[in-house]
C-alpha cells in the first residue's frame, strides 16, 4: 500500500485544496481525482516519501506539504468503499 492523506467528512475544502497543491507541485501530476473511503472521508494520495514516487525513487514532500495537509491524517492504504452486488 501506499501512504494517502484523509480528510474528515466537513474538510471538503481542505481536500479539494490539498489536491490542486499536489498537482501543482508534482513534477507529472499524479492525481486526478479525490477518492472516498468506505466512510465517506475523501482520500488524496500523499506527495512526499511511501506516497509518490518519481523516477523510480521516493519523491520529497515539497515545502509547504505539511501545512497544505494539515488538517488531514497520514495513513498507510485506506478501507475501500464495498462494491455493491449487482442483483
Amino acid at each position: 500500500m501506499s501512504i494517502v492523506v484523509i480528510f474528515a467528512i466537513g474538510q471538503e475544502d481542505a481536500a479539494d485544496a490539498y489536491l490542486s497543491f499536489v498537482n501543482a507541485q508534482a513534477p507529472d501530476p499524479p492525481f486526478d481525482s479525490i477518492r472516498f473511503d468506505k466512510w465517506g472521508q475523501r482520500v488524496v494520495g500523499y506527495l512526499g516519501p511511501g506516497g509518490y514516487v518519481w523516477n523510480s525513487e521516493p519523491y520529497p514532500e515539497p515545502e509547504g506539504g505539511v501545512a497544505a495537509r494539515s488538517v488531514g491524517v497520514l495513513q498507510d492504504g485506506y478501507d475501500q468503499p464495498e462494491e455493491e452486488e449487482e442483483a
